[in-house]
């Protein structure tokens, strides 16, 4: 089963990797601000992520247009806002609703989502390491609905460089039941230059957390057996200071192939 359709109700309203719906976008989260600022990512001229940024260097806003119908070539167009209060992300609005952000002091404690007319509808907490490194993301929708998970759960593991080199997805079916393992996704090469996309490889954008200090060249999905049922390589092409200016982007179960171009403040 692929993950895209397992994912949080969190995901439905916050996805901000979208960039095309010929594949599900790469999941390449990056490291604190580097020298250049990213502004854009475009793999089609109607399909980018656009990138501003507050005076203290933080996104402020992101704008992501994609193509929902192939045939007609109409597009969709989701711009997300960022709030911050006393240097804390405090909210994140977009066209179908808004997340906020809850603290004890400067940890972050838990996320709410909500829907335009005000509704809850999941709340999701985060867990991190000593090395502020995101271990594990639980959602909880706020409506059980039939058929869908009580409880979901994203668990990270990292190497010594900081890279991302298992994420884990489960799934509670049940109130006080065990979770089941649904996929892993498996990191397995990286390049050494700086990653600069830090954006919702959890499903939302969490501030200051680093997923990747480098680029991600093999990606594997495997199932809960261990099963690959699809490779993911990713080949770059660098400027003259070590930043990604173009990738390539190949699968293992499919002859597409995505070209994306980058571009810096």
């Amino acid at each position: 089963m692929k993950r895209k359709n397992l994912a949080g109700v969190v995901l439905a309203l916050f996805s901000l990797t979208a960039v095309s719906c010929k594949k599900d976008c790469p999941k390449d989260p990056v490291p604190a601000p580097q020298a250049k600022k990213l502004y854009k990512i475009m793999n089609d001229p109607r399909e980018f992520r656009l990138f501003e940024y507050n005076a203290n260097g933080d996104v402020s806003q992101l704008i992501s247009q994609f193509v929902n119908n192939q045939s007609t070539g109409s597009v969709t167009v989701q711009t997300n806002q960022f709030v911050y209060e006393n240097n804390l992300l405090k909210r994140v609005n977009n066209e179908g609703g808004y997340l906020l952000y809850h603290y004890t002091g400067t940890r972050l404690d838990s996320i709410q989502a909500f829907a335009i007319n005000d509704r809850r509808y999941a709340s999701l907490f985060p867990q991190f390491n000593a090395q502020n490194q995101l271990i594990s993301l639980i959602e909880r929708p706020a409506k059980q609905d039939p058929g869908l998970p009580v409880e979901s759960k994203m668990t990270y593991e990292y190497a010594a460089s900081g890279n991302i080199t298992k994420h884990a997805y489960a799934a509670k079916e049940t109130i006080g039941g065990d979770y089941r393992l649904i996929y892993n996704t498996v990191f397995s090469d990286y390049d050494n230059s700086p990653n600069q996309e830090n954006f919702s490889f959890s499903g939302i954008y969490l501030r200051g957390v680093v997923f990747m200090k480098n680029n991600p060249r093999k990606i594997e999905e495997t199932s809960s057996t261990g099963t690959v049922y699809e490779t993911t390589w990713n080949e770059y092409t660098y400027d003259a200071d070590n930043y990604v200016i173009k990738r390539k982007q190949s699968f293992s179960t499919t002859n597409v192939v995505l070209n994306f171009e980058y571009s810096y403040y």
